[in-house]
């Protein structure tokens, strides 16, 4: 799991870097503009990195000017990471999983024209067999490369490089030929998923398509739900489950595919209503705590680290208990970061898990609750959403 990673120089994040410790259960809880959305950006922003390069991640985000800190502009974004035991591996003959990775990326992005480059990079994995453990390294300072690979076959164990001046936006740790260690870590760095649900758009009918994915926003539920349905329904039936322990009248969910466009929809069969409601029939509460259980049961098993932005919108604050043991059963196999609101979701979290994000002078800080001088006292009398109603751990809305 990711067990921390650091910021700087990205959007509302300044210098010195903050330093984010992580659980396999995490939320993030700040006022409005406090930095919450930028944090989880910025993992985003490095997924998009490794993904489909950095010019791409930069010009999605409409350019170096939107990137970079405005009130520190002439410093670069750095974003270092740590995390151990990840969910990948590789076999062929010789199984090895990652026991250890440490990855730091710095951007330049003092160009106006959209151009960024990259500064530098480390890459530090510990793979792991059932008879050995190896040490791969890549050390990257602008366009001159190392990497120290003990599997590689067709060079030697430690070379150098230079690359060409055209290259000086792409990141070396996203090559496939850059060695398994980099492999691996690409692999784990591309299976983050970010969802923001807009019920408006997980309501909406859709057809088939390769990999049949939930999308960001909740596109595609219906094609999703056929398919937990198709292979495995009894898991559709524990989601039903709790969804119906948290709202009333709430039986279960069937996929209908249409004959005539041959898109999949969905109806919600309630008690003692005779047939199904159509998904607009349906309130927005009810299609966002599905599409949040779908993501808790389904689509986690797939990702490798899944953060979910203000799951609260148009869910009831009772709802709060059961979203946060859904995730917490979960987080035992997959990694979640949630940003909120909402004090109802903080009743239910540890200490450790709950990070307070505010914005001092204009830059974010970010803190963990359980580093709080008198948590445990506090904890003992109040809840840490009451505590953050307070003022007692800032971050006030």
């Amino acid at each position: 799991m990711l067990t921390h990673f650091s910021i700087e120089g990205f959007k509302s994040f300044g210098s010195p870097a903050s330093r984010v410790s992580l659980e396999p259960l995490t939320f993030l809880v700040g006022a409005n503009a406090s930095g919450k959305s930028n944090l989880v950006g910025a993992l985003r922003f490095l997924r998009q990195c490794f993904l489909h390069g950095v010019e791409v991640a930069v010009n999605e985000l409409d350019g170096c000017r939107e990137v970079r800190n405005r009130i520190q502009r002439a410093k670069p974004f750095i974003i270092s990471l740590s995390a151990s035991d990840l969910p990948v591996k590789f076999d062929n003959g010789v199984s090895y999983h990652v026991k250890s990775a440490r990855y730091a990326l710095s951007l330049d992005l003092r160009s106006d024209d959209g151009h960024a480059k990259v500064a530098s990079e480390q890459l530090h994995v510990a793979l792991v067999s059932e008879s050995d453990e190896i040490i791969y390294k890549l050390t990257r300072t602008g366009l001159t490369v190392t990497i120290h690979d003990p599997l590689a076959q067709d060079r030697p164990p430690e070379h150098s490089f230079e690359l060409y001046p055209q290259e000086a936006d792409r990141l070396v740790a996203a090559n496939g030929l850059a060695g398994l260690g980099a492999i691996l870590f690409r692999e784990y760095v591309c299976g983050w998923r970010f969802f923001n649900v807009a019920p408006g758009l997980a309501r909406q009918s859709a057809r088939e398509s390769a990999g049949n994915e939930l999308g960001e926003n909740g596109e595609n539920l219906s094609v999703v739900l056929n398919d937990i349905q198709r292979t495995e329904p009894a898991l559709l039936n524990e989601i039903c489950e709790r969804v119906s322990g948290s709202v009333p009248g709430f039986e279960t969910v069937r996929p209908i595919r249409s004959d005539i466009e041959g898109k999949w929809t969905f109806q919600v069969v309630e008690r003692r209503i005779g047939g199904g409601l159509n998904p607009r029939s349906i309130s927005d509460g009810t299609v966002r705590l599905l599409t949040l259980m779908v993501i808790a049961a389904w689509v986690s098993r797939k990702a490798t680290l899944i953060c979910i932005e203000e799951p609260e919108n148009g869910v009831h604050p009772h709802l709060a208990e059961s979203f946060v043991s859904a995730l917490r059963t979960v987080s035992a196999e997959r990694q979640f970061l949630v940003t909120t609101h909402s004090p109802s979701f903080l009743d239910y979290l540890q200490p450790e898990e709950l990070l307070l994000v505010d914005k001092k002078e204009g830059l974010t800080e970010v803190r963990r609750a359980a580093d709080h001088t008198d948590i445990k006292v506090f904890v003992k009398k109040f809840t840490l959403g009451d505590l953050w109603l307070q003022g007692e751990l800032e971050g006030i809305p």
